[in-house]
Parts: structure tokens; C-alpha cells; sequence
């Protein structure tokens, strides 16, 4: 298949200070996924599912966008879900996700309770297609209007990690710890329509199940992106700290040198002779 240019003036995604944007850049290209080959065969499976349902997608509600597009999707990336568990305040998130098929049937026995979650690497939340995702001044802290504030607090009364936001058109992931203005972001449609297999690894490896699961090493992908965003963080804080004591320096001694030309032009050696 004929790959596309990229679809984005400069990046793939829309980072909001999850991770580290030189890393996403940089340094993933030496990550084990970003040499492998998988993406591209479920690039064809899910761009087939956005083209069935292309023509229809604007005029669903959210009920028939989970049945038509959601579903299907998750069927491709993330197989092991369960839908309408009950958070500690009686909410209702749309998806849970599992890492196993075992891990969501003990989930199933436990549906009516605030444990349902507990075997789950994230929640979910879906709306319509032309739904914003954020909600500013007085609904910013609706969470019957602001999609980005509901699904912050789903993942802060239940065990998940990490939390899953999307209108199928743009896919976001939320990490607990973090604010509600805090998140990763693809343009998984712009991506589909500009055919942009390249661009596609930002999607597919950050949402497809194994990104939240260990490997046969024993690492997280999602954890380790955040492990190497903070490495590299730290170390152009200490790069920079060590830049501004080195700057400090040549102004200090700049400033002595000065202070002994000074004191030689106004007292010079042997003035008296």
C-alpha cells in the first residue's frame, strides 16, 4: 500500500504534557515497537471499519457510534472489555478494559460492585462524533458536559491507571495522577484519510491492549514512554542547571576582571615613581 505524507504540519499526535515531545520524536524510534511491522496489517482493519462507516458516523448517536464504530474497533485493539461498571459514587463508565478474558469474567461476577475494577488496566468513556472533549469557564467541572472532566473523575474513583477518551474521530489517554488538562492525544480519522501508515504507530501502539500490559521482559510500553519522558525532563533540568551555573561562572569572572583593569587604570603600578 502506498503510504501518504503525513497528514500534520509537524507531529502525529497532540501531547499535552503527558510525555515528553522530543521523546515521542526522538528517542520511541528505539523502542521494540517502533520496530516492528504489526500496525500495518491493523491499519487495514480499522481502515476498512472507518470507511464502512463513514458515511453515517456524523448522524449517530452515542449508542450506535459504540455499535457500529466503538465496538468494532475495540474488537481490533482492545478485545477484553466490559461495559457499565459502577464507580465508589454510582457512575456508570461506558467501558472497563482487561487484560485477559478471565480477568473480565471475575470482573462480570462482580458487576454491581465498586471491586468490578479492580482486575482492569483502564476506563473508558465514548461519545458522539461531534462531541468537544473539553468544556471551559462554569462547565468545566461538569461532568455531565465536559467529557475531559468525566472521565478525570472516573479514574479517580476507580483503580485504572489509565483512562481512555474518544468520539472516534480523536483518541486520548488520561493517567490518574495527573490533571484533566493533562493528556495524549491522535487524530485517528485525519490519520485513516490521509492513509498515513507511519503516523498510524501513534495510535496503534498507545492504545492497543499490549501498550498497557508487561512483555515477555517484563516492561509496560505506556509506563516506560513515562519513565523516558521523565528521564529526559530531568536531564535537561540538570543540563540546564549546569549551563546556568557555567553562564554564572564566565559573568563572575568577567566581573573581577573588570573590578582588577579597573583598579590598575585608577591606581597604576608605580604611580609614585
Amino acid at each position: 500500500m502506498e503510504k501518504a505524507s503525513r497528514p500534520f504540519n509537524s507531529r502525529p499526535f497532540n501531547n499535552r504534557n503527558l510525555f515528553s515531545n522530543h521523546y515521542l520524536e526522538n528517542q520511541i524510534r528505539a523502542s521494540p515497537e517502533w520496530g516492528r511491522s504489526d500496525h500495518e496489517a491493523a491499519f487495514e482493519k480499522i481502515r476498512r471499519i472507518y470507511e464502512r462507516e463513514s458515511a453515517f458516523v456524523e448522524g449517530l448517536s452515542e449508542s450506535q457510534l459504540e455499535d457500529r464504530l466503538f465496538r468494532s474497533l475495540f474488537a481490533v485493539i482492545l478485545p477484553d472489555y466490559e461495559v457499565q461498571g459502577v464507580t465508589k459514587s454510582r457512575e456508570f463508565p461506558d467501558y472497563a478494559f482487561f487484560p485477559d478474558r478471565e480477568a473480565r469474567d471475575r470482573a462480570q461476577a462482580r458487576k454491581d460492585t465498586e471491586s468490578f475494577f479492580k482486575g482492569a488496566f483502564a476506563v473508558g468513556e465514548v461519545k458522539r462524533w461531534d462531541a468537544s472533549l473539553d468544556r471551559f469557564g462554569r462547565d468545566r467541572q461538569d461532568k455531565r458536559r465536559n467529557p475531559s472532566f468525566q472521565i478525570w473523575l472516573y479514574l479517580h474513583e476507580t483503580e485504572p491507571a489509565w483512562g481512555i477518551l474518544s468520539n472516534g474521530q480523536k483518541w486520548r489517554l488520561y493517567r490518574q495522577e495527573r490533571s484533566l488538562d493533562v493528556y495524549y492525544e491522535v487524530d485517528l480519522a485525519a490519520i485513516l484519510e490521509a492513509r498515513d501508515v507511519e503516523a498510524f504507530r501513534y495510535f496503534y501502539y498507545f492504545f492497543r491492549q499490549e501498550a498497557f500490559l508487561p512483555n515477555e521482559k517484563g516492561e509496560v510500553f505506556l509506563d516506560e514512554v513515562l519513565r523516558g519522558s521523565a528521564n529526559y525532563a530531568r536531564e535537561i533540568g540538570e543540563n540546564l542547571k549546569e549551563n546556568v551555573y557555567r553562564a554564572m561562572k564566565k559573568v563572575a569572572e568577567g566581573f573581577i576582571c573588570f573590578g582588577v583593569v579597573r583598579d590598575l587604570h585608577l591606581n597604576p603600578p608605580f604611580s609614585s615613581l
